[in-house]
């Protein structure tokens, strides 16, 4: 599958992957810079993580604490790192995460501050 287009495709696309993933109860990585749209979704979907008791956790770089993770449970992140650390987040008898990728686009009205 080819990238997304614009901000719009990018959405819909990560929509339709998360929606997939809870109903499995998939651990769920959202990697993004600013503006991607990562809180959003995260809001927009709360009733059906809410249904399946995901949990919420933000990585950062070099702030990962040594506790148990329950799961499910959605990551956002800005920094890929946080796959050298997924382990964390998943029950030893998880297969995989899901992995979406929302650093493709910022919403159009994004403006970077310098």
């Amino acid at each position: 599958m080819s990238a997304p287009v614009n901000f719009d495709e990018q959405y819909a696309r990560a929509r339709k992957t998360i929606e997939q993933a809870v109903e499995n109860k998939q651990t769920i990585v959202l990697f993004g810079g600013d503006a991607t749209g990562k809180s959003h979704i995260c809001k927009e979907l709360k009733n059906n993580f809410s249904e399946k008791d995901y949990t919420f956790y933000f990585y950062e770089k070099n702030s990962h604490k040594n506790f148990e993770y329950n799961t499910p449970c959605v990551v956002q992140t800005q920094d890929i790192e946080c796959l050298s650390h997924i382990h964390r987040y998943i029950r030893s008898d998880e297969l995989g995460v899901v992995f979406v990728n929302m650093n493709y686009h910022s919403h159009p009205s994004f403006t970077h501050r310098t």
